[in-house]
């Protein structure tokens, strides 16, 4: 049976043992954690990632964690949101379906804390899992409220972030179950706010959030027992859940890898649009019209026909079809400022229709996307967009994996290559490492960390 209420949550991360993990999830979490690392240190040279690298450092009275890119430590609240908000600025996240939940919301504090405190390895990948766990389970049992507009990431991340800084805190029974429902207080995030500013520091405020729930239950605050289940509860409130009970096995296990720095709900549509380019040897000049079906739920993110800002292009499928014709494979550089207001980019963007079907079923991916690209010759071509290479079910080559961790290095610059392989054998082994500050410190600290050789994006 699923877990059914506030205090068997609290319960079962108190109880949690390191041993219950399979070997292969703790491998798969690896190649999480090197996304992650890597996407947070590219995200710290764009726009939003320096507003929340200049937040973090206001707050570096205090020095316990380490800021990605930044060069300097500050409170482990401000260090979990510059983190977090830097990794969701590239939307390079790996997340699972239907919860949509962001793995660097979770990863931010739980490294943050691990940092402070020089833990191991297996440490932070247990509080990593089980953040996950609490928090994607909400976002499954309530998945309606995504397709209404709630971002679940963010909603139910501060409950998570509650969990796992718990575990880390190592506190006690009655203190996790009040940490846990600190957190429920906190959390909250809007779909209306996608390719804005905001969207992304939603991350970054889950990061902090479960950080201030864990210290506040710490320090004796506490919370309703109550406060998931129940009318009245969070999951009621949010989702219409009075009564939940949370999906067994490992959510973790269902997180896919992403390729592209865009949407999760345009992965699949890239991926159809480049394979249709390279089966047909397609050139953009070749093209008369280019029309993607799509349902309710996706036209509420891709709100941007004509995005002015790198965060913009990241919700917009007209840029996302147009960044397959001008990069392959598509990745960084297609979504920045310089990209959005590219003359090449708005050309194409312009032969890119979004043909919106209210009849379809709401709901990240209940049908296929369907492209159809109409050729000046009278020639259409179709493709249906069922998964993208990286989902669950369709795991990324090791090829893939090591392309987007070097990828967003080399896209950053200001991390060595000597230091960036280091860091890559630290993931590889890191159930083995003694002290997580020996990887952090790599990207906190980036040898080459020159503010006049830091690319601008």
């Amino acid at each position: 049976m699923g877990l059914k209420t506030t205090r068997e949550i609290a319960d079962y991360v108190h109880d949690f043992k390191y041993e219950q993990l399979p070997s292969d999830l703790v491998s798969h979490v690896k190649d999480i954690v090197s996304g992650y690392m890597s996407s947070t240190l590219a995200g710290s040279i764009l726009p939003i990632g320096r507003v929340a690298t200049a937040y973090a450092r206001q707050q570096a009275s205090t020095q316990h964690a380490g800021v990605f890119g930044g060069g300097f430590k500050t409170t482990l609240e401000a260090a979990a949101a510059a983190n977090a908000t830097m990794a969701h600025a590239t939307e390079l996240e790996d997340v699972a379906f239907p919860e949509g939940l962001y793995t660097l919301t979770v990863l931010a504090p739980v490294f943050a804390i691990a940092e402070h405190q020089r833990m191991t390895g297996r440490e932070a990948i247990e509080a990593f899992v089980l953040g996950y766990e609490v928090a994607g389970k909400l976002g499954v049992a309530c998945a309606d409220a995504g397709a209404k507009g709630w971002m679940l990431s963010a909603v139910f991340a501060s409950v998570g972030n509650a969990a796992a800084a718990a575990r880390l805190f190592k506190l006690d029974r009655e203190q996790t179950l009040n940490a846990i429902s600190i957190g429920a207080s906190q959390g909250t995030g809007l779909v209306k706010q996608a390719g804005m500013g905001a969207h992304t520091f939603e991350a970054g405020f889950a990061a902090r959030n479960g950080i201030c729930a864990a210290t506040l239950a710490k320090l004796g605050l506490d919370g309703a027992p109550g406060i998931l289940e129940g009318v009245g509860g969070m999951a009621d409130l949010i989702g219409g859940m009075p009564d939940f009970e949370l999906v067994e096995g490992f959510r973790t296990a269902e997180i896919g890898i992403r390729k592209y720095p865009c949407c999760g709900l345009l992965q699949r549509t890239i991926d159809g649009m480049s394979d249709l380019i390279a089966a047909e040897k397609l050139t953009i000049d070749a093209v008369e019209s280019i029309e993607v079906e799509v349902n309710h739920t996706f036209a509420m993110y891709m709100k941007y026909a004509d995005p002015r800002t790198a965060a913009q292009t990241r919700f917009s499928i007209e840029h996302a079809m147009a960044a397959c014709f001008i990069e392959q494979p598509v990745f960084l550089a297609s979504f920045t400022d310089e990209a959005a207001h590219d003359p090449r980019y708005a050309a194409i963007r312009r032969k890119v229709t979004m043909k919106v079907h209210p009849e379809w079923e709401r709901g990240y991916f209940p049908q296929p996307a369907i492209i159809t690209v109409t050729k000046k010759d009278g020639t259409v071509l179709k493709r249906e967009c069922v998964f993208a290479r990286g989902d669950a079910g369709h795991p990324a080559s090791r090829e893939d994996i090591g392309g987007k961790y070097q990828g967003a290095i080399d896209f950053v610059g200001v991390l060595s290559q000597e230091q960036a392989d280091k860091a890559s054998r630290i993931i590889e082994t890191l159930d083995d490492i003694e002290d997580i500050s020996e990887l952090t410190t790599i990207f906190a600290f980036p040898d080459q960390l020159k503010a006049s050789e830091r690319k601008v994006a």
